[in-house]
């Protein structure tokens, strides 16, 4: 229960309280237990000091715990008196509605566990007390005294109803390096208003709060911050701000459980020493490759997102990083693209619980590597390190290993490099059982296939296989004009039982490098990755058992052309000339991933993914892509896309009408193109959509009537060109989230958002905004958040907005000059209406609400002199800017 910090000085721990004063109690210890005295009943209003102070004098405990306490008042006077006996105090149940700590209390910590009445915390001026814990409170702001516990060096409050995070409530307490405020409702943290003012705080935690959307330069006057954790948010946006913030001492970074796609503060954030930055559980499809160039990283976990591909070239800058960890993601796909990937100082690779086939280290230099986890993927054979690599440990349990693998590796599973699954105790291996070093360990014995890699294809020399490892083959040279088919075939078949992988520097063929080669090979190979191709045509032919076809840079490539084959499942381009869809995509009735990325496609024909019944993502991102056309070969065929992409293309007119095959969609991503018109011509419902983000186009508006999104969650529209918030929505029930920032609104007429009862978040930021309306009566009844920041609105009417549960109104930046009348409608909002030109007698009947942190104006403290004609005094200190 409790924990002393000084033995020295004994801390008292109260589990009850009673405010009464007629009962007559006996007090003395009721435990044998060496570390803590158990006190049933204390009567301080009448001689339970005096018993205390015998008990102290008597026994030597370094805690003492008050089951019931009967005072006046839990706190004030009574904490003047308990101080002179110990330096702590935690009361695990706190009844009362008020804390008051007396000036000159001398004690150093206090903990509230269970507060649920309590609203107000009120401290005098105090120069001892080093922690305050508040926990399941009724707190609603941080407290306005905080600033009189001039030594606070931590600050817990957590699991209480606070809704937004002033900065200058803790810039006034020089000591204060550690705040947590896990667990309440913070949807808003506001910056430091003085422009010299710096906080002291190290280590600042908002965990399980209601952050959106953050501008890390709102924390730039912590200097001092090393440690910042945000994990269980709701952030769909991370950003480092118009201008370059700074955070030269933040060491750690923490945005796990969040709602991420993206990430690239870091190139806009000066923060040299960061080296942890954690962002798993988020909705990340590949890794963030925008790094900062002298990135001090050392530790960067995307663990449980839905990452496919893993190329080291991502991490390539990266050169302090020490340890990745990728687990529990969709990779099936490890690769270094050219040239190669140097990274000094990574120790540790983590990629359990991935659906890799296979797993090499070329391309990569990896000089201080000891660690690689590869449990719970597909793996066959143990993967070709330890040649370069002799001293790595690889983790390898829950993998169908092949049983003459593990016999190959005998001395690295003796010397305890290798961990695979063993038969223990009551595990039964699901597959063979083969005995090495007295221990059962789990194989398979069936041949599954083999890795070729290409480097390069030329015309000229010859070639011959050398050895690498146990399990590859390293090939030099290979002349497919003269002896390379009986090379290769003779290094397959010499090594049919241990090879899983084949590297060859140079190819030299007659033709092409597809076509009859990949027919000779097929038979041996589930993945080919070319790192440079250099063919005008690529040829899968039938029935080649090729289950990945990776071609990294290949721009001669203008043609991709397969037979009937029943085992490709992910075919990746990079880079090429391709100017179409390749027609035969239906010859692949088992592909499920296409990625063709920076090439040529001008057109997109969805007849193109007709027969492809398991393809789920397609990606075309970054080619000259101007026109989507729909299937119309045999529009009732359903394709089975639940991921399709279009990003940074040249769109200009989209119709929702092409994806009415697409019943399976669950995310579209139309980011970064010319769009200037959104329709539907006819009617469509994409009934499993939850993902709609088109950012960063020119649509001014959009003719979605015949649209119906009926699982939609969030809508992302920021960066385009709308003057009016579209009224011709699509049919879209479960809306949660809608941004429109950075349009050029000029009228918020939130009529429009009536349609949607689930909508929760509104973002209309940074646009032109000069007044809202209401016009007809509208219920939102589940709306949290309305933000209309960065606008130029000079009146609101929110008088026909009913919307029960909000609790915060966003309405800094703007031309206002009176406050809107919210508060006695809704007794609980937060509003935050700074940087607007209000008058002093607008503020005045509001000040109050200042006092409670339920709203948020124009506030310097101390010294500082307000800018504006006059102010308003709140406190000794804080005084709020306004005009006469």
């Amino acid at each position: 229960m409790l924990r002393l910090l000084f033995s020295y000085v004994p801390v008292v721990t109260v589990v009850g309280l009673m405010v009464c004063a007629d009962v007559l109690v006996h007090a003395q210890c009721s435990t044998d237990y060496e570390f803590e005295c158990y006190i049933q009943f204390i009567n301080m209003t009448s001689d339970g000091f005096a018993r205390l102070l015998h008990i102290f004098a008597t026994t030597s405990y370094p805690s003492y715990t008050v089951q019931r306490l009967i005072v006046a008042k839990s706190s004030g006077a009574f904490l003047q008196r308990i101080g002179q006996l110990t330096n702590g105090i935690i009361y695990l149940q706190y009844n009362e509605p008020v804390f008051v700590l007396p000036e000159g209390n001398e004690l150093i910590y206090v903990t509230l566990t269970v507060a649920p009445a309590l609203r107000v915390f009120i401290a005098g001026r105090n120069d001892h007390l080093q922690s305050l814990r508040i926990e399941n409170s009724s707190l609603g702001v941080i407290p306005a005294t905080l600033k009189q516990l001039t030594q606070l060096q931590l600050l817990e409050i957590d699991c209480s109803p606070l809704t937004t995070l002033p900065l200058d409530m803790l810039a006034k307490n020089p000591y204060l390096f550690h705040v947590d405020l896990l667990a309440n409702r913070i949807a808003q943290i506001l910056p430091l208003t003085d422009p010299g003012a710096v906080l002291s705080v190290k280590k600042l935690s908002l965990t399980a709060n209601r952050i959106v959307h953050l501008d890390l330069s709102v924390f730039e006057g912590a200097k001092d911050l090393s440690y910042l954790d945000l994990r269980n948010n709701r952030m769909l946006s991370i950003s480092a701000g118009t201008k370059a913030g700074s955070l030269p001492n933040l060491l750690s970074l923490y945005l796990d459980g969040n709602r991420l796609s993206t990430f690239d503060p870091l190139l806009g954030l000066h923060a040299p020493r960061l080296t942890v930055l954690s962002l798993s559980e988020n909705n990340f499809t590949e890794i963030p490759s925008k790094w900062e160039k002298s990135s001090a990283l050392r530790y960067i976990s995307l663990d449980s997102n839905r990452i496919r591909t893993f190329d080291f070239a991502t991490v390539r800058s990266l050169k302090a990083l020490e340890s990745i960890s990728l687990t529990e993601n969709r990779i099936h796909t490890v690769r270094a693209s050219p040239p190669v990937v140097e990274l000094p100082l990574l120790q540790s690779i983590y990629l359990r619980g991935n659906a890799l086939e296979s797993f090499s280290l070329n391309g990569i230099e990896l000089p201080t590597i000891g660690w690689i986890t590869l449990d719970q993927n597909r793996l066959s054979r143990v993967p070709p390190v330890y040649r370069k690599y002799p001293q790595v440990r690889l983790f390898l349990t829950d993998n169908p290993i092949r049983c003459a693998s593990l016999e190959q590796n005998q001395d690295k599973l003796s010397a305890y490099l290798i961990t695979v699954s063993v038969a223990w105790e009551d595990y039964i291996c699901p597959s063979k059982i083969i005995n090495l070093l007295n221990i059962d360990m789990c194989c398979v014995v069936k041949l599954i296939g083999l890795l070729l890699y290409v480097l390069s294809v030329s015309n000229t020399c010859s070639g011959q296989c050398e050895e690498y490892g146990f399990l590859s083959c390293n090939i030099a040279l290979l002349n497919m004009t003269s002896d390379g088919g009986p090379r290769l075939r003779r290094a397959i078949d010499n090594s049919e039982d241990n090879l899983s992988s084949i590297i060859i520097d140079r190819l030299i063929v007659a033709s092409a490098a597809s076509g009859p080669f990949l027919q000779r090979i097929g038979a041996f190979t589930r993945s080919l990755s070319f790192l440079k191709y250099h063919d005008a045509v690529f040829q899968l032919p039938a029935d080649t058992i090729i289950e990945g076809v990776f071609i990294t840079d290949a721009s001669p490539l203008r043609s991709f052309v397969a037979a009937r084959n029943q085992y490709l499942q992910t075919l990746h381009i990079d880079k090429c000339s391709l100017d179409r869809i390749p027609t035969t995509l239906a010859n692949m009735p088992v592909l499920n991933i296409l990625i063709i990325r920076e090439c040529a496609l001008t057109v997109v024909r969805m007849d193109a993914f007709a027969g492809t019944s398991a393809l789920q993502s397609v990606a075309l991102d970054e080619n000259k892509i101007r026109q989507l056309l729909p299937a119309t070969s045999n529009p009732t065929t359903s394709l089975p896309i639940r991921e399709f992409s279009i990003e940074s293309n040249l769109l200009e007119r989209v119709d929702m009408a092409v994806f009415a095959s697409m019943l399976e969609l669950e995310s579209l991503r139309l980011r970064g193109n010319r769009i200037v018109a959104l329709q539907a011509t006819l009617p469509v419902t994409l009934s499993n959509l939850y993902d709609f983000r088109l950012a960063l186009n020119d649509i001014s508006s959009i003719e979605l009537g015949q649209l119906t999104l009926p699982r939609i969650g969030v809508l992302m529209l920021d960066q385009n060109a709308f003057q009016d918030i579209p009224s011709n929505w699509p049919k879209m029930p479960t809306l949660v989230s809608l941004s429109l920032m950075q349009n050029n609104l000029k009228d918020a007429n939130l009529t429009a958002l009536r349609v949607f009862p689930n909508l929760q978040y509104v973002y209309l930021d940074d646009n032109q905004i000069t007044t809202v309306q209401v016009r007809e009566p509208v219920r939102l009844p589940v709306l949290d958040i309305l933000s209309l920041s960065k606008n130029k609105l000079t009146s609101v009417n929110f008088s026909k907005l009913d919307v029960p549960v909000i609790y915060l109104i966003e309405l800094a930046y703007n031309q206002l000059k009176a406050i809107p009348p919210l508060f006695q409608r809704y007794p609980n909002i937060t509003l935050s209406i700074s940087d607007n030109p209000l008058t002093c007698s607008a503020i005045q009947p509001l000040k109050n609400r200042i006092v409670e942190r339920k709203l948020f104006v124009n506030s310097v403290w101390g010294d500082v002199a307000c800018k504006t004609t006059s102010f308003i005094a709140i406190d000794k200190e804080e005084k709020v800017c306004c005009n006469v």
